[in-house]
């Protein structure tokens, strides 16, 4: 969210405010992590 709100030049507030206003989770452009094994 940070480096979003900085790339955008605005505040982590406002980039809150639209992801709300517009029904957009930050969730959905997280990194999926996969597990992995280490043999």
């Amino acid at each position: 969210i940070n480096r979003a709100a900085e790339t955008a030049g605005i505040t982590t507030r406002q980039l809150h405010k639209l992801l709300s206003k517009y029904g957009i989770r930050k969730e959905e452009f997280k990194p999926a992590y996969t597990s992995s094994t280490k043999n």
